[in-house]
């Protein structure tokens, strides 16, 4: 494995309290509730199932590189995804006014709030689903892990030395109409419309606040607007491999032989998923 820590815990200088306020923080209740006044996204229960979709290359590349893929967020399909609606935002703009205040002059740009976020999206399920199985891939390309929230995040390490200071945040997507989504700096990467509510989703996000101008770039010292790679500890984070339905015997002996080589040799087991067998010829996991 490399040599980054881990993610931080309470007892480390940089860890930030998910229920601190956060700088960005946008919630103007003049009559909080005592306990907790910041909106959060819902935690669930740490043996939930999660599954992760992705086509062979990544797979592939998280043995290689014992990195978990996080995406850029201004990367998502979704146009609403992590963005503020115009609505949200000039009811912010009248909770500043009601208590006095100046709203900020980032308000607006703060209705994107992609170039701060890096996303790890998993399905919470207990079983597999054939509409993810389809939306992600045709045929014998598919790989799924199957682990619990808790493995995951024991799995991970810190990002890398690009990230002089970041937050670390994770839970359950909010399925929510537009101009109804949660305020505070987390609601927008922590909810969707309604429409997606079938991926039931769950989000790890590193935030940066470090310093960016949001452009592409190779340099080393800039973060990426494509992503970032995560270490991780590969066998703490699958307990099983299903590859695709469809796939050939080939798919799995391949990576049987990569899992199993010397440079690599992790526990997990590998198996060919029988979503689609014939109840005669195959059972459903």
């Amino acid at each position: 494995m490399t040599g980054h820590d881990r993610s931080p815990t309470p007892e480390d200088e940089e860890y930030i309290d998910r229920h601190e306020k956060h700088p960005y923080e946008y919630d103007f209740d003049p009559n909080p509730p005592t306990d907790d006044p910041y909106w959060y996204p819902e935690e669930p229960d740490p043996s939930d199932t999660v599954w992760r979709y992705m086509d062979l290359a990544k797979f592939i590349s998280i043995l290689q590189n014992d990195a978990l893929w996080f995406s850029h967020h201004s990367n998502f399909a979704d146009p609403y995804d992590g963005r503020y609606s115009e609505k949200t935002i000039e009811k912010i703009k009248e909770d500043y006014s009601e208590l006095g205040l100046d709203p900020p002059s980032s308000i607006d740009e703060d209705s994107d709030l992609s170039y701060y976020n890096y996303v790890s999206c998993w399905n919470i399920k207990d079983e597999q689903s054939v509409g993810l199985w389809n939306m992600y891939f045709e045929g014998e390309i598919g790989v799924v892990i199957k682990t619990s929230i808790k493995d995951l995040e024991d799995a991970l390490f810190e990002p890398n030395d690009d990230f002089d200071e970041y937050t670390y945040m994770s839970g359950k997507v909010d399925y929510c109409p537009v101009d109804d989504e949660p305020r505070g700096y987390y609601g927008p990467i922590f909810s969707k419309r309604p429409i997606f509510d079938f991926e039931n989703e769950f989000r790890i996000v590193f935030s940066t606040l470090s310093s960016q101008d949001g452009n592409e770039t190779d340099d080393e010292s800039s973060l990426s607007t494509k992503g970032i790679p995560v270490s991780v500890d590969v066998d703490t984070l699958i307990d099983e491999v299903y590859i695709s339905p469809e796939a050939g015997g080939y798919v799995k002996q391949v990576l049987e032989d990569m899992k199993n080589s010397e440079e690599i040799q992790y526990d997990f087991t590998i198996t060919q998923s029988a979503l689609f067998s014939h109840p005669k010829t195959g059972s459903e996991e």
